[in-house]
């Protein structure tokens, strides 16, 4: 019985060791994949109707010279302004729009620039960030348990997807 428990024991703590199979063979690869999408993220984007959550969304990206722009308009807003890439081209921020309600720090890897002062004392975060898939972005748009925040208060949607048209 003992052999077998040790077996069992064995076998699992080298099974644990072999991290070959759970990390991509090319990094590289994952890369390139994320410059072309980068490469690729102009054009106009939009919500899709939802008689629920009602929140019409247009977002045209533009680049020149190697920079990238955008137009946002939604029900309460028509802004333009410049957006940069963060963590390894995965997200796209919209720079220079406040966030409209700010609880807390949500994330210190997400990199927004900082605003007025809120009602609790906390910096409003500026720029809103996107997750940038091959034909479609996507916004948490408010809290989950741990924080409460509220990038684009015209929508009443948790997650806000775009996608390219």
């Amino acid at each position: 019985m003992k052999r077998h428990l040790l077996i069992i024991v064995f076998a699992f703590i080298v099974s644990c060791n072999k991290k070959d199979n759970l990390l991509p063979k090319d990094n590289l690869i994952e890369k390139q994949e994320k410059i072309k999408i980068v490469d690729s993220i102009s054009g106009i984007y939009k919500t899709e109707f939802d008689s629920i959550s009602n929140c019409p969304i247009t977002l045209k990206i533009s680049s020149h010279e190697g920079n990238y722009f955008y137009n946002l308009v939604t029900s309460k807003r028509n802004l333009k302004g410049k957006i940069y890439f963060i963590n390894d081209g995965s997200f796209l921020v919209l720079e220079g729009i406040p966030w409209d309600e700010y609880e807390g720090d949500i994330n210190k890897e997400l990199d927004t620039e900082k605003s007025s002062v809120a009602e609790n004392g906390k910096d409003i975060p500026k720029g809103i960030p996107f997750l940038i898939f091959k034909d479609k972005l996507k916004l948490q748009n408010f809290e989950n348990s741990m924080n409460n925040y509220i990038p684009l208060g015209e929508c009443g949607t948790k997650n806000v997807q775009l996608m390219k048209q």
